[in-house]
């Protein structure tokens, strides 16, 4: 292949991932290492293709893309730093600390220092741990873009307790006054905050240093600071879209229908909504018209949690007086949603049928008074022949409490890390409770010796999940779209939440939410400590075990 040629597949493919379509992307890039010899070329295909893994969730295949680019290029620093961080996350301490000592002794920039450091605490290696961060702290005074992405990288990583004690005594060691704060600091997020807040200091114009300190406010759960950073950052820059999706997830969470409008950034601010905009057709996209004797077409648009949630705004568009409502349908939600009135489903791949507006589901509230939410509880029921199908499998309950239990959720998902469980282990003192029977409802099989019914396969599609539930006493799951299929069945529903990164949704404290009125929340304390979540949610289950001693009942 000649190399003008490759060079054009590598930009076709970096275009396509740019249109969110990874696939097209990838086959580009593919055929670059199937048959062009040159190596920068190579190279660069490899990181791509590992990027493009890394952000679809396999691992795997992204480590061995940089390691394939590291192999064609060994200075290629971005590979190696990719490697390293992915190494580090799998818990491959010893290969992660080699790979970033080879990164710092090649490019000594702060934020290697600083991973260095971290990953050497981790291994239980303080003197070395405090060492690298030195050699970071003296690297940053003065430098906006130094600061700017260490305090990113600390916001967004994980550090532990040994690790923060490290940087802490490193800033002691070297009593420079500009970094001597970092010696007081008690967790990652303070150290986050030291080092965004000097780079918006150094440069205020900056627009990224405020959107990033203004997404710490959040975590900390300063939300008028997080406001004013977001509102200061959309100043500066009024095309940072992040800024606006930031700003609006605050006002949402605190009830603020402000949000809904900005919000509708969203379809500009992530690549696969840009590629769901491109796919839309030709019609109006509905901005609030009379819908009466016109037909409206909902399209979907995030994932299946959204679709349940959202939904419940049909009645509203019912009451507009449309001729028709369709909606374009994944199959696995088809059969759940069937039975609503006045909706028409449609196959994805169906062709439209006529139609005045389309609209996204997500777009609904802005349009159908957004600042009060319907809550009519419940708007989707379990097919009765589902409900049938479970009774007869489960069998009697023979006076014992029913848990069904999903403590993952999708794994694609892009908070995944930090809303699922990893692992069953970590529900498992639910099990010294007695007369509890637990059933998962995760689709994939898990190896364990706690007494747990498993279906799997069984659970074919939302319908047949909200037949299982049905048939239980309580859903305790993590952030995911069966906590809002329970929510939305009117099930007693029990969400366990994280301390970081939470869905606007949820809100930012409190054991309620407006959008399930019956459902339970259970928050992390801090970050990482499920623990915690699942004692509180253990001395609740004992409690309702007490309120039900003799037979169980399905209403919440």
């Amino acid at each position: 292949m000649r190399r003008i040629d490759a060079e054009l597949l590598l930009l076709e493919g970096v275009a396509a991932a740019r249109r969110a379509e990874p696939g097209t992307a990838a086959r580009c890039w593919a055929q670059i290492l199937e048959a062009s010899a040159d190596a920068d070329l190579r190279t660069q295909a490899y990181f791509n293709l590992g990027q493009v893994c890394r952000r679809n969730g396999d691992m795997q295949s992204a480590a061995g893309c940089f390691e394939h680019a590291l192999a064609e290029d060994g200075q290629n620093h971005e590979a190696r730093e990719q490697l390293a961080l992915m190494q580090a996350q799998r818990g491959e301490l010893a290969a992660a600390a080699a790979e970033l000592q080879r990164l710092v002794s090649a490019q000594a920039e702060a934020r290697h220092c600083f991973n260095l450091g971290t990953v050497l605490a981790r291994q239980g290696m303080p003197g070395p741990a405090e060492s690298a961060y030195r050699q970071g702290l003296l690297l940053l005074p003065g430098d906006a873009v130094g600061l700017g992405k260490v305090g990113a990288q600390l916001a967004e990583g994980e550090m532990e307790a040994g690790a923060v004690h490290c940087l802490a005594q490193a800033a002691a060691a070297l009593n420079d006054p500009l970094t001597l704060p970092l010696a007081a600091i008690h967790n990652q997020l303070d150290a986050a905050t030291f080092f965004l807040e000097r780079a918006a200091d150094l440069a205020p114009e900056n627009a990224v240093f405020h959107y990033e300190l203004a997404s710490l406010r959040v975590e900390q759960r300063r939300l008028a600071e997080a406001e004013s950073g977001f509102r200061r950052a959309l100043q500066l820059d009024p095309a940072c879209h992040r800024a606006a999706m930031g700003l609006a997830h605050v006002l949402l969470g605190q009830g603020r229908a402000e949000g809904w409008g900005l919000r509708e950034t969203r379809l500009e601010a992530m690549d696969r909504n840009a590629k769901f905009l491109r796919s839309s057709p030709p019609t109006p996209r509905w901005g609030g018209e009379s819908l009466r004797g016109k037909v409206l077409l909902l399209r979907q648009e995030q994932g299946f949690g959204d679709e349940i949630q959202f939904i419940r705004y049909l009645s509203r568009l019912r009451a507009m007086q449309p001729a028709r409502i369709f909606m374009q349908c994944h199959p696995a939600l088809h059969a759940l949603l069937a039975g609503l009135p006045g909706l028409e489903l449609l196959t994805e791949a169906a062709t439209l049928p006529h139609h005045d507006f389309w609209i996204s589901t997500l777009s609904l509230p802005l349009y159908c008074g957004g600042a009060d939410i319907p809550a009519d509880i419940p708007y989707l029921h379990a097919p009765a022949a589902c409900c049938e199908h479970w009774a007869a499998l489960l069998g009697p309950a023979q006076g014992r409490l029913r848990v069904g239990l999903l403590w993952q959720g999708n794994s694609f998902h892009i908070n995944d890390r930090q809303r699922s469980l990893s692992s069953l282990g970590q529900l498992a003192p639910l099990w010294e409770i007695e007369g509890v029977d637990f059933f998962s409802l995760q689709r994939e099989a898990v190896d364990t010796a706690l007494p747990l019914r498993q279906f799997c396969s069984e659970i074919t599609d939302f319908a047949e999940a909200a037949g299982l539930m049905s048939q239980l006493d309580l859903v305790l799951s993590v952030d995911s779209a069966y906590a809002h299929l329970a929510g939305a069945l009117g099930l007693r529903a029990w969400v366990l939440l994280s301390a970081v990164e939470t869905d606007w949704r949820w809100a930012y404290a409190g054991e309620t939410t407006s959008w399930y009125p019956g459902m339970r929340l259970f928050r992390q304390t801090q970050r990482g400590d499920w623990a915690g979540a699942v004692a509180a949610a253990g001395v609740a289950l004992r409690r309702l075990r007490d309120a039900l001693p003799s037979s169980a009942g399905h209403s919440p």
